[in-house]
């Protein structure tokens, strides 16, 4: 039997890494999602959005925890750090 042909083993390696960087992007969402609920359900709706802001004072400091903070700002970079880290 003849082993394939190197182009062949190169696709295959490339749908791995597509693969698996797909899979970790949506269990990154996954996992903010749940974290997001679980504050909602035991410390009441105002702090549905409070893991994003604490998960983006790391990169903004204690002024994302402050709710007059844009929410906006706090959501995207505690998304995307989020992600670096959940890497």
């Amino acid at each position: 039997m003849a082993a394939p042909a190197p182009a062949a083993r190169r696709n295959h390696h490339n749908d791995d890494h597509e693969s698996g960087l797909i899979g970790g992007v949506v269990a990154g969402i996954t996992f903010a999602l749940f974290e997001m609920i679980a504050s909602a359900l035991l410390m009441g709706l105002p702090a549905f959005f409070m893991p994003l802001r604490s998960i983006s004072g790391i990169v903004l400091g204690m002024q994302a925890l402050d709710p007059s903070f844009s929410l906006v700002t706090a959501a995207i970079v505690g998304m995307l750090t989020h992600m670096m880290l959940f890497r």
